[in-house]
């Protein structure tokens, strides 16, 4: 692949190429009309992307498109869950393996990277773009209230064994009871609490620190750091609506109820997946942290070739080329290939190329998938990483390319969210109704259009973002 070829695309911005991916700015992901892209889109995929990790599949394990299979309702969902709940099913037999080994060489880094094939199969399938509106057609054509759909909605979302996120949410809200019984409901600082209470959050922290460090350039949470989350996490536990209301069901077929079980179970594996994931990424890069006395913020942006070159030849990347790296990286798929170009002045070429060849009208409104119910307006913060959790106040919207667990600090501040990602499957949707507030996902183009401090207005009754 050449940069030339590049430059013979014709882009539009958030339609056929994106310009911020996840957290950064620093990389495209180009590819012409013809392509499968590599991530964010519209499309079907068939490579994923970790930070400048990548994994490239030839064939779609599915082969038809997912919007069409999700029209055959029950059947497809059927088929998908069993085969999602068998790649699982693999995935924690690997996970166990790296855990008992301990150490990773070229054997385990196979495994991860199969591991991550798997659980990309599983992403890769996911509906939350096209469910929402299969959902809603069919509770509308039932007659159902907007009550009453609300309840449905809150049934798919809610969960008898709770994720990771809400397993350690769960976890910190005991210790902070404790505190408050400890302390007599005083605040507290955390150099002031006693060795018993650090003990609990060493232990906290040592099994849930792998849900934290999901981004690129970013470090696991500390103790200090799950100390500082527990003033933010409410006393009182959620509600958790296990079962569909009889009055509800008694206004839906046998099929239907068969249809929204499926729906609940599938929201679950997907999200489940996503924190196998983190799993498996935390333990290979905790061991190759320690060994090779790299951070988890450097390892972030090695390839997996890189990584074999670690654990097989001890070469590490200098300070200079993850310098270079930060700064000035792109990552392209053309015609099915990928392909990375690292320094300033290809970056800088590449990048009047895409200055050149974009088409970009104004943007005063914006569109997405409706996630949770709710009209609010307020500031816009654009959050790509935990660096970002501190521009966001009390009363804000927080606008990200996608979130994740270790960004609730952020979420419990504002009081809309909206992602340039996802569908009603994803962290934002479940996290937004479960604190009930307006949430809008799949924009596509939010964190493009939007700027820190615009005043918009998030209309999640409607999947409309307008700014004003």
């Amino acid at each position: 692949m050449r940069i030339e070829d590049i430059g013979k695309i014709q882009w539009e911005r958030g339609e056929e190429w994106f310009d911020k991916w996840y957290n950064t700015e620093l990389i495209f992901i180009v590819f012409s009309k013809g392509a499968i892209p590599l991530v964010l889109s519209k499309h079907r995929l068939n490579a994923i992307a970790l930070n400048t990790r990548y994994f490239y599949r030839q064939s779609d394990i599915w082969g038809e498109d997912i919007k069409n299979a999700v029209k055959e309702g029950s059947k497809f969902l059927k088929t998908l869950i069993f085969e999602t709940e068998k790649s699982i099913d693999q995935v924690k037999e690997i996970i166990k393996n790296v855990e008992n080994l301990k150490r990773v060489d070229k054997y385990i880094l196979g495994e991860v990277k199969h591991g991550k094939l798997i659980l990309w199969n599983i992403f890769h399938s996911d509906l939350g773009e096209h469910l929402s509106e299969n959902v809603q057609e069919r509770l509308v054509k039932r007659g159902l209230s907007k009550k009453q759909i609300e309840k449905v909605m809150d049934y798919c979302f809610n969960f008898k064994h709770p994720l990771g996120y809400q397993k350690e949410e769960d976890e910190l809200r005991k210790i902070c009871l404790l505190i408050y019984k400890k302390y007599n409901g005083k605040k507290i600082n955390f150099e002031d609490v006693t060795n018993d209470i650090k003990k609990l959050f060493s232990a906290h922290c040592k099994h849930y620190q792998y849900l934290t460090a999901l981004d690129l350039d970013t470090q696991p949470y500390t103790i200090r750091d799950f100390f500082d989350r527990l003033y933010s996490i409410p006393i009182k536990a959620p509600n958790k609506v296990s079962k569909l209301p009889q009055t509800t069901k008694k206004l839906l077929s046998k099929e239907d109820i068969y249809f929204f079980k499926l729906v609940h179970r599938h929201i679950f594996l997907d999200n489940y997946a996503a924190d196998l994931s983190a799993k498996l990424d935390y333990l290979m890069s905790e061991d190759l942290s320690e060994r090779f006395n790299i951070s988890f913020s450097d390892l972030s942006y090695y390839s997996f070739e890189e990584l074999e070159n670690l654990v097989v030849k001890s070469i590490k990347l200098t300070k200079d080329a993850l310098e270079v790296r930060k700064k000035y990286r792109v990552m392209a798929q053309i015609g099915g290939k990928v392909a990375f170009f690292y320094g300033k002045k290809i970056f800088q070429k590449i990048k009047i190329i895409v200055d050149k060849n974009t088409t970009l009208g104004k943007v005063s409104t914006i569109s997405g998938i409706v996630a949770s119910l709710g009209i609010v307006k307020g500031l816009a913060k654009i959050v790509k990483g935990r660096k970002d959790i501190g521009k966001v106040n009390f009363g804000d919207i927080l606008v990200a390319p996608t979130t994740h667990p270790d960004l609730m600090l952020a979420i419990r501040r504002c009081k809309a969210i909206v992602t340039d990602s996802g569908g009603i499957t994803s962290h934002a949707a479940i996290i937004s109704r479960e604190l009930k507030i307006p949430c809008v996902v799949n924009t596509k183009i939010a964190t493009q259009v939007l700027k820190d401090g615009d005043m918009v207005e998030v209309n999640a009754n409607k999947g409309i973002v307008t700014i004003l």
